[in-house]
Order: structure tokens, then C-alpha cells, then sequence
């Protein structure tokens, strides 16, 4: 088992708590990624595409909406399940994307949200999406922006006993993102930052401290 894995299921069981209060829980993180990331792929035509760590299945809704043939996978199965229960017509997987047999499946396009963070290999995780992605097809990446991972950030919520329980993350700058990413052949096609606004305090007044500040980074690769 690589160290990317042993990380996956570490994080499990902490998706697990999280799970039933996920969406309800006030996320600065969260709330960027759903203004900005799916402007990236939302004009996609109908595809065959693969959500990674899709969670509670907030874009899962969307790209099936939108007429894609869905698979998502994800290491959480509380996640899982609640995913499932709104979202009736994808092919949900409870895996390690990594690990996972996809027995020899291609997909157009592969779509990651705040997933990166998770997992200290990057080499190893563009090589398997390479693997994964048809000639001509696209990754959408989000991630966390790494000044925010350097002060502390990474994914974590309270629970309900007012503890703040934190999944295992790690910083990844935008170079070494894109270094890696063209070492599996990937060419890039995207990259925005997105900062805090005034949206974000209007939404919650307790993130101003965010203003001016950079949260999350979208990337969109090109397999040739």
C-alpha cells in the first residue's frame, strides 16, 4: 500500500463523523469551490465522467443534471450514503479511487474537488488519472490555496461535542501541482484563484478576516 493510500483511510473515519451534518455545516472552503468550480465544466456536452471523493454528492446532483453518465467514488461511506439518497441515477463506489479496478474504463472527463489536499503524493495520483482519462479528455481540479494550508488550513469541522476533529492534509503550491501534472503528460488549459469577496462576507459575516485573501485554486489539465 503507497503512503497516498494509508492517508485515504486514515481520513475515512473522519469523513464518517462528518458526514451527517456535511451539508449544514458553515465552510468557507466549500462555499468558494461551489460559486466558482463548476463554471468550469458546467458548459461540458454530455460525457462520461469521474467524480473523485464526491462526498456528499453537492456536484455529483449537478453533473447529472446536466446529462452526464456518472460514476463517483469516494472512501467515505457515510458520505456515500447520504449521497445516494439525493442523487438516484450515478454509479456510486465506495473505494480508494487509487486502488480501485475501474477495469480498464476511460472517461472523458474526471472532475476532483478539494480532494489534493488529502493525499502527499501527487506523482502518484496524476499518473493514475492519466491512466483513467481518454486521449483529448480533461481534469477540474480544486484545491484548497496553499498559503491557507502553510498558516493551518485543511479540511476539519466541530463536532458536537465542540471538538474540532482535522483529516490529514498537505500542501501542495501551485508549481508542484502543475510540475506534476505535466510529468504524466497533462498540459494546462486553466488556472484561477479565487479570493475572498465581498460575497463571502455578505454570506457570513464572521469571514471577513477572508477579504482580498486567496482560498481555493482551480485547475483544468488537457490529456493530449
Amino acid at each position: 500500500m503507497n503512503e497516498n493510500s494509508d492517508f485515504i483511510w486514515q481520513n475515512q473515519n473522519m469523513y464518517n463523523a462528518w458526514a451527517k451534518a456535511y451539508d449544514n455545516y458553515t465552510n468557507s472552503t466549500v462555499f468558494c469551490d461551489e460559486l466558482h468550480f463548476p463554471k468550469h465544466w458546467a458548459l461540458l456536452p454530455p460525457s462520461k465522467i469521474l467524480e473523485i471523493g464526491c462526498g456528499t454528492g453537492r456536484h455529483t446532483k449537478k453533473l447529472v443534471d446536466f446529462g452526464h453518465e456518472l460514476t463517483a467514488i469516494d472512501i467515505s461511506e457515510g458520505m456515500l450514503e447520504i449521497a445516494k439518497s439525493k442523487i438516484k441515477s450515478a454509479q456510486f463506489i465506495h473505494g480508494n479511487f487509487l486502488e480501485y479496478n475501474f477495469n480498464g474504463q476511460k472517461f472523458d472527463f474526471i472532475i476532483m474537488a478539494l480532494v489534493l489536499e488529502h493525499l502527499p503524493d501527487k506523482e502518484i495520483v496524476f499518473a493514475k488519472i492519466a491512466e483513467l482519462l481518454t486521449s483529448g479528455g480533461k481534469l477540474f481540479l480544486s484545491e484548497i490555496h496553499h498559503s491557507r494550508m502553510e498558516n493551518g488550513s485543511g479540511a476539519r469541522f466541530t463536532d458536537e461535542n465542540g471538538s474540532e476533529i482535522r483529516a490529514a492534509s498537505f500542501t501542495h503550491n501551485n508549481d508542484d501541482v502543475i510540475n506534476s501534472a505535466t510529468n504524466h503528460g497533462f498540459e494546462l488549459v486553466a488556472n484561477e484563484v479565487v479570493y475572498g469577496t465581498k460575497t463571502l462576507v455578505e454570506h457570513n459575516k464572521g469571514w471577513e478576516k477572508y477579504s482580498g485573501k486567496p482560498m481555493i485554486e482551480i485547475f483544468e489539465f488537457l490529456k493530449p
